[in-house]
């Protein structure tokens, strides 16, 4: 599932994935088996008009795995200015 807001001054997205205990990945890549994935993002990207800057970046992103019961198995902070 995939929730996106993508825009000019702010973007945000969320999404989740489900990866069950006998998926069979042959013919490409799989992060983890029985798994699911949570990610949430949002950038802010205002454009002042001043000082000659045309855009800035704000980013902050989170990443969320755990196993099928619930377990956490990896958890991910990020960020960009």
């Amino acid at each position: 599932m995939l929730i996106d807001y993508p825009n000019d001054v702010w973007d945000v997205s969320l999404s989740f994935k489900r990866i069950g205990d006998g998926f069979d990945a042959s013919l490409g890549f799989m992060p983890r088996e029985g798994a699911r994935l949570f990610r949430a993002g949002i950038n802010y990207q205002p454009r002042p008009h001043r000082w000659g800057i045309r855009q800035m970046f704000f980013e902050q992103g989170y990443f969320l795995a755990t196993d099928l019961a619930g377990s956490w198995q990896a958890m991910k902070s990020f960020s960009r200015r």
